[in-house]
C-alpha cells in the first residue's frame, strides 16, 4: 500500500501518533496544525476508553517556523459505531501513522481538545494568521476557542455534562482557568503592542544605593518548578539591611531603562513552547508599600503606589476598585474577562457568591426597557453573578454600581455577616494588585506580612503568585518573614546583610528555602543560634536547681514541659554532662 504524502499546498489539520518526540519529513511541507496523540501504541488499552482525558501535543506548523505545545484530548463516544477501547491495529493506520482531519473524525469519531495556557495561544497566532488560527483551532474543537467563539455549541454542553466530568478535568489548574476567561486577551496580544511579562524569565539590574554612589548587582529569576513557573522572588534579611532602599533603586533602574530582560527555552514539562522571543515591551511598576512619602518622586514618573494594609475606611473602596478594573479597559468585553480573572483568584480563599456589591437602587425612566421588574427592583448583585450575566445585562449593571457604598457578605441562605481583618485585607490586596498590574507590570512588594499571622502570609503569597500568573506580571518581595520565604525555591531567594564595613551585600542561599522548616530560615538568615533563647536559660536554670538540691539531672521530669528545640538542647546538656563525668 503506497502512504498518502502530506498536501501542504493549504492549511490543514492532521491526526498523528508516531513514536518519535521530534516532527517526522513527511510533515516539512504541512501548514496548520498537528495534534499529536501522544505514545498512542505504547498507552494500555484501558487508557483507550471513551471520554477519558490523554496527554497530546500540538505541532503548529508553517514555512520556517514550528512549535511544540503540550495539550490534552478526549475521544467522545461514537454514536453510530462501536467504542475505541484499543489501539487501532489495522495495517493502514500503523504504516501512516497520521490521518487528515476528516479521516481520522470518520474513522474514529469526534474528539475535543484543550492548550489551556495563554502564551501558546499567543505564539500559535503570531506563527499562523489569527483567523487562520481560530478556523483550524475551531476544527479540532479546542474548548477554550469554542467557549469564546461558539459559546453555545452542542460539544460545550456535552463536555459540561459528561458524567466523567470532564470540564473540571480539562481545567484543573490555574492557568487553564485563567486562559478560558481571559483568551480575547490572548487573540488582541498579537495585534496590538501590550506590556506583558509573559515572556521574560530573567532581570538584571545594577541597583543605585546610597544616593547612586554604590551600584547593587542584581539578578532575578523566574525559573520553573515542579512544573510551574515561579515569577516572584524575594529578598529577606533583617530591619535596616536595606531592602526597602533595594526596591527604590531596582525602580529607578527599571524606569530609567538600565534593566535589562530576556527568555529562555522553556523546559518539559513546562507548557512548552520553543521559541526565542525577540524584543521586549516597556515595563510597567507598581509598588505596595507601608511608606508612600518615599515613593513621590517615581510617582511622578509613572510608577504607580498603592497603601498596604487595611483601615476601617479602606474597605468602602473595594467597590470602586471593582469598577475601576471593569472599566479601564477601551472595550467591555475586556473588563468583563478582567472581572472573571478577580473572580477566578479569590475563589482562591474565599466564597465568591457570597460577596455583594451595592447597586443605585434606580436608572431613568428611558432605560427601564432594558429591565424585567425583578432588575428594577434589584439593589445589589453578587460577584460571581455579575461575571455571568450576557453582555448586554452586564453593561447595564455594570452602570448602577454605587462606587460610594462597601460590599457586603450574605450566605445562600440569607444571613449576612462579616470578614475578619485579615480576610478584608486580602481581598483588598488582591483587588489592587489586579488595578495594578492588569496587562502585565513588574511588581515591588515590601513587607507585605506585616500585621499577618502565618495563615494569612501564607494565603497571600499564594494569591500574589496566582494573580501574577493572571495577569501575565512579575515580582520582587521584600521580608524578614521566614513564613514567607518558605514558599520560595532557593533560587529565587536572596539574603540580603550589611557587611561589616556597613556596604550591602546580596547573595544566594545555600539552603533550600522551599518547603524548608520555619526555625531553619531563622537560624541561616538572622544568625539565630547564635542569640541566647529564653527557654535554653530556663533549663540551664532548672538543671543547676536541680544539682544545688544534691541530686543528678531528672530529664523525663524536664522533657514534659518542653517542646522539640527545648528537647534538643536538652539532650544536648544532658550528653555534655555525661560526656564530662566520664572524662573525670
Amino acid at each position: 500500500m503506497e502512504t498518502p504524502r502530506i498536501d501542504g499546498s493549504r492549511p490543514g489539520v492532521w491526526l498523528a501518533w508516531w513514536r518519535h518526540s521530534s516532527l517526522p519529513s513527511d510533515y516539512r511541507n504541512a501548514h496548520g496544525l498537528i495534534v499529536h496523540i501522544d505514545a498512542w501504541k505504547d498507552l494500555p488499552s484501558h487508557m483507550w476508553e471513551r471520554n477519558a482525558v490523554l496527554p497530546c501535543t500540538v505541532w503548529v506548523v508553517a514555512p520556517h517556523q514550528q512549535l511544540q505545545i503540550e495539550a490534552k484530548i478526549t475521544l467522545l463516544d461514537k454514536p453510530d459505531g462501536p467504542y475505541l477501547d484499543t489501539q487501532p491495529e489495522d495495517r493502514e493506520v500503523k504504516e501512516r501513522a497520521w490521518m487528515p482531519l476528516p479521516d481520522f473524525k470518520s474513522r474514529f469519531g469526534q474528539f475535543v481538545v484543550s492548550i489551556g495556557n495563554r502564551r501558546a495561544y499567543q505564539e500559535i497566532f503570531r506563527v499562523l494568521r489569527p483567523e487562520l488560527a481560530k478556523r483550524l483551532l475551531l476544527l479540532v474543537n479546542e474548548l477554550v476557542v469554542l467557549n469564546e467563539l461558539r459559546p453555545s455549541a452542542r460539544i460545550l454542553r456535552q463536555i459540561r455534562g459528561s458524567e466523567q466530568n470532564l470540564w473540571a478535568q480539562f481545567f484543573r489548574e490555574d492557568e487553564e482557568r485563567f486562559a478560558l476567561v481571559d483568551f480575547r486577551r490572548s487573540m488582541l496580544a498579537v495585534e496590538r503592542d501590550g506590556t506583558g511579562l509573559d515572556h521574560v524569565d530573567w532581570l538584571e539590574a545594577e541597583v543605585p544605593l546610597w544616593g547612586g554612589k554604590f551600584l547593587l548587582p542584581l539578578r532575578l529569576d523566574f525559573p520553573y518548578v515542579l512544573g510551574q513557573q515561579q515569577l516572584l522572588n524575594v529578598v529577606i534579611g533583617p530591619n535596616g539591611s536595606g531592602k526597602t532602599t533595594l526596591l527604590l533603586g531596582l525602580a529607578k533602574a527599571v524606569v530609567g531603562r538600565d534593566a535589562k530582560l530576556g527568555t529562555v527555552d522553556l523546559p518539559s514539562p513546562s507548557p512548552n513552547v520553543h521559541r526565542q522571543s525577540e524584543g521586549y515591551p516597556p515595563l510597567r511598576v507598581s509598588v505596595f508599600t507601608y511608606e508612600r512619602s518615599m515613593w513621590a518622586s517615581l510617582r511622578r514618573k509613572g510608577v504607580a503606589v498603592y497603601e498596604q494594609g487595611v483601615r476601617s475606611s479602606d474597605w468602602r473602596q473595594l467597590t470602586h476598585l471593582i469598577h475601576q478594573i471593569v472599566t479601564s479597559g477601551d472595550e467591555m468585553e475586556r473588563g468583563l474577562s478582567d472581572l472573571s480573572l478577580l473572580k477566578e483568584i479569590l475563589s482562591g480563599f474565599l466564597t465568591v457568591a457570597d460577596l455583594w456589591l451595592p447597586l443605585h437602587p434606580s436608572r431613568p425612566v428611558d432605560q427601564y426597557s432594558q429591565w424585567d421588574d425583578s432588575d428594577v427592583l434589584e439593589s445589589e448583585v453578587s460577584l460571581s453573578h455579575l461575571t455571568d450575566l450576557p453582555l448586554k445585562r452586564y453593561n447595564a449593571v455594570v452602570a448602577r454600581l454605587d462606587r460610594s457604598s462597601p460590599p457586603f457578605m450574605r450566605d445562600y441562605e440569607g444571613r449576612t455577616y462579616s470578614l475578619s481583618s485579615g480576610q478584608r485585607s486580602l481581598v483588598l490586596f488582591c483587588t489592587r494588585l489586579m488595578t495594578a498590574s492588569i496587562g502585565g507590570a513588574l511588581v515591588l512588594v515590601d513587607e507585605p506580612e506585616n500585621h499577618l499571622h502565618p495563615y494569612f502570609i501564607t494565603l497571600m503569597i499564594q494569591t500574589l503568585a496566582r494573580t501574577l500568573q493572571a495577569t501575565g506580571s512579575r515580582a520582587l518581595v521584600v521580608t524578614h518573614s521566614p513564613f514567607v520565604v518558605r514558599e520560595f525555591e532557593k533560587s529565587t531567594v536572596k539574603v540580603m546583610k550589611t557587611s561589616p564595613e556597613g556596604v550591602p551585600e546580596i547573595f544566594r542561599p545555600s539552603l533550600q528555602t522551599f518547603g524548608a522548616d520555619v526555625s531553619m530560615i531563622s537560624d541561616y538568615v538572622f544568625e539565630d543560634e547564635a542569640i541566647r533563647k529564653g527557654f535554653q536559660n530556663s533549663i540551664d536554670r532548672a538543671i543547676r536547681a536541680q544539682h544545688s538540691r544534691g541530686g543528678s539531672t531528672q530529664l523525663q521530669g524536664l522533657a514534659a514541659d518542653l517542646g522539640e528545640d527545648g528537647l534538643s538542647y536538652l539532650i544536648e546538656k544532658a550528653q555534655a554532662e555525661a560526656d564530662g563525668a566520664s572524662n573525670a
